[in-house]
């Protein structure tokens, strides 16, 4: 039985209002924080907030709590992610990511604001990483997003 979405306005409306999105991120280490490097797959719309990289993010969204980034505690980080200009967010349902290189033993993704919807309209979360040291490795990300745009 297959659906025929053309003729179901409510189905359609849904359809068209739901966006997903699966951008690539990888973080260059570096000893020195403020020298690491952050390849995104869309600049100017992801923002990756780490230790010593804070500024370009915190310039977006001055009033979101993040935790403060953390290249190297003990083998572990933490660090932000930002997404913007992605039109108007009525809610982010899912953010899905994936370490491809599978440097971290473990880690957990937080959503930030509202769940990961910002008080600018933005999705925003963090990663902590156990066993990752943003000193040394230099991991790469896939995140998988599916938001829902206003009518």
């Amino acid at each position: 039985m297959s659906i025929d979405f053309a003729k179901n306005n409510l189905l359609h409306d849904y359809r068209l209002k739901e966006e997903r999105l699966a951008p690539e991120f990888s973080i260059v280490s570096n000893a020195t924080p403020a020298l690491k490097q952050e390849n995104v797959d869309v600049p100017t719309v992801m923002y990756i907030r780490a230790q010593g990289q804070t500024a370009a993010a915190d310039a977006i969204e001055s009033g979101l709590s993040w935790t403060t980034p953390v290249d190297n505690s003990s083998g572990n980080s933490v660090f932000g992610v930002l997404m913007t200009q992605l039109g108007s967010i009525k809610r982010v349902k899912e953010i899905v990511v994936t370490e491809q290189t599978s440097l971290a033993t473990s880690f957990t993704v937080t959503k930030l604001g509202v769940n990961g919807l910002t008080p600018g309209g933005n999705i925003a979360f963090e990663i902590n990483g156990t066993g990752l040291n943003l000193a040394s490795e230099s991991p790469t990300f896939l995140v998988k997003f599916i938001y829902q745009l206003n009518d």
